[in-house]
């Protein structure tokens, strides 16, 4: 990350040990320690938090997309089943229709009819 050597290290040590003394020096490491395991911290949760906002946005972006897929498909189901007819009005052959029995059509009990037997 920050392409810092061994003898930079030992540099930045030296300088620290001059500056602030051999009895301040351990409670300045273990103070920059925390500050610097604080901001590993924050920065770990910031991109877990980035990365859960992408992966939750591309998830919105394939439902919205799966449900134009089943909307179309449905619409094209819907649209087939409205327009095909097994047996259109143009096509059918007609029917002769035998025409209503009335009343005096009834059969009687020998199984002829009332105006045969007349």
């Amino acid at each position: 990350m920050f392409d810092i050597g061994f003898w930079e290290l030992m540099l930045v040590g030296v300088v620290a040990l001059l500056v602030l003394g051999p009895e301040r020096l351990p409670a300045a490491a273990r103070t920059a320690g925390l500050w610097v395991s604080r901001a590993r911290r924050a920065l770990g949760s910031l991109r877990a938090e980035i990365e859960r906002e992408v992966d939750l946005g591309e998830l919105k972006r394939l439902e919205l997309e799966a449900n134009a897929g089943l909307r179309d498909l449905v619409d094209e189901t819907r649209a087939g089943v409205q327009t095909k007819d097994p047996t259109p009005q143009a096509e059918a052959e007609p029917r002769t229709k035998e025409p209503a029995m009335t009343s005096e059509d009834e059969l009687n009990i020998d199984g002829k009819s009332k105006r045969s037997a007349q």
